[in-house]
């Protein structure tokens, strides 16, 4: 369904409302706690504006830049310190309700594309560098390393959107935390976003085991996984092709990893005795072999409609690149673990409205492009659609006049629409190689 600037322009407003709102005063208040009752020199709207408009400068610089580039104040009239000491009270949930807010409007209206009638997404972890604080080590836990002082690390988890570009759920937790149990949090976040919508959740590996497959089969969700060499080895030996419905038996030995952690799982399956899942084997590059455990019917998806949605899943990847290399999501404001979910969940709301500002980009882009015979497509190049919109949306959003506000958000998306990157899908080092030896990289800058 083609997507509509005034929709994005509808969200951008949502948003803007929320950080106004007199209720969202109640969501900043962690539990227990009475603060950001009155307004005194940081009104809260300015601290969510602050959090949201973080360019990975120093303190001073950050508010500095709010208060004398982007409100006009004639001074600053606060400290670092005093800024720092209401972030230490601030709820970072504020920052997911208002990510939730802007889904719902998303995922309610007519724009949504689909894969036969499906949302199709991809959970996936990846480790976070953190302060290398006491706290942090022994709030997150630590990376084993062979220097005396391990470092702090966290894991993080996401539920991610492959066709709509939106990041559904974001979760941090410690280190040594399971991927798996993270992943069904991403889920079950996620289908209160999605609850109309027919799901596919694509899983590489590490993430297949019978229990998780149990859970995902009792709440009816539709997934694939990759499975790696050794799994399952006795029944897809005795697959005659390469695409099966094949019973997995719920033998002893590999129902006794699971007794301990999922003791009520593990008797269920018991009682199940096999589950039943397709097999799905291809080549990539005529080499290597990737095997896919999943319960599409074949009916609706052939064996090269799973290998296409697969290969889907790499857009996940490059989301996380985008959070970590362009959004620049491992560098924090301050060292508590409070400061670092507030920045986190903050990252992923801008992350989203840019997806979503791309998205109709994209779509300009796609217009111009039609009827003329190029030799390559084109698209929106992401860093620097990520340098406009970080360098314009806080002035945007303290726009008191709605009508020049909206204009100037459509402007936004009209100017990403004049930078374009050549996809070259034959290219046979992506992304691009360059220099390790070199500090600064000609190739890899930051866009703010």
């Amino acid at each position: 369904m083609k997507k509509s600037i005034s929709k994005v322009n509808e969200r951008k407003e949502l948003i803007n409302d929320f950080l106004y709102n007199e209720d969202t005063r109640k969501l900043c208040r962690l539990e227990g706690q009475n603060t950001f009752s009155r307004d005194r020199k940081i009104v809260f709207s300015d601290l969510l504006m602050l959090v949201l408009n973080n360019k990975s400068k120093t303190t001073s610089m950050e508010i500095r830049d709010y208060e004398l580039k982007l409100k006009g104040s004639e001074k600053v009239n606060y400290t670092d310190e005093a800024y720092l000491k209401q972030r230490r009270s601030l709820n970072p949930e504020v920052f997911k309700a208002a990510t939730k807010l802007f889904l719902n409007n998303f995922y309610n209206s007519d724009e949504i594309l689909t894969t036969k009638g499906y949302v199709i997404t991809s959970a996936d972890g990846s480790k976070y560098e953190v302060p290398n604080t006491p706290q942090n080590r022994e709030f997150y836990g630590v990376q084993k390393t062979q220097h005396e002082r391990q470092p702090a690390r966290a894991n993080t988890s996401t539920l991610y959107d492959l066709n709509n570009n939106f990041c559904l759920d974001f979760v941090i937790d410690k280190y040594n935390a399971s991927e798996k149990t993270m992943a069904k949090r991403n889920i079950e976040e996620a289908l209160k976003i999605i609850a109309n919508e027919k799901l596919i959740v694509i899983f590489d590996r590490n993430y297949l085991s019978l229990e998780f497959l149990l859970w995902l089969n009792e709440r009816q969700i539709k997934y694939i996984f990759r499975a790696n060499k050794i799994c399952y080895k006795t029944e897809r030996g005795s697959m005659k092709t390469s695409d099966e419905l094949v019973n997995i038996q719920h033998t002893y030995p590999r129902l006794q990893n699971l007794r301990t952690s999922y003791s009520e799982e593990c008797q269920k399956l018991e009682d199940l005795k096999e589950t039943s899942v397709r097999i799905t084997n291809f080549e990539i590059d005529n080499k290597d072999e990737v095997t896919l455990v999943s319960n599409l019917s074949s009916d609706e998806f052939k064996a090269t409609d799973l290998e296409e949605l697969y290969y889907k899943r790499w857009n996940i990847e490059k989301s996380y690149n985008c959070m970590k290399n362009k959004l620049l999501s491992e560098t924090f404001t301050g060292n508590l673990p409070i400061i670092l979910e507030q920045d986190l969940y903050a990252r992923i709301l801008i992350y989203n409205q840019i997806q979503d500002l791309m998205n109709i980009a994209n779509e300009k882009l796609k217009d111009k492009s039609k009827g003329r015979n190029l030799k390559h497509s084109y698209q929106i190049n992401e860093n620097k659609a990520i340098g406009i919109f970080k360098d314009e949306f806080i002035r945007i959003y303290l726009i008191k006049d709605n009508r020049k506000s909206k204009q100037e958000y459509e402007r936004l998306s009209t100017e990403m629409s004049c930078y374009v990157s050549c996809v070259r899908n034959d290219r046979k080092t992506q992304p691009r190689n360059f220099n390790r030896a070199n500090k600064y990289k000609t190739n890899i800058k930051r866009s703010y």
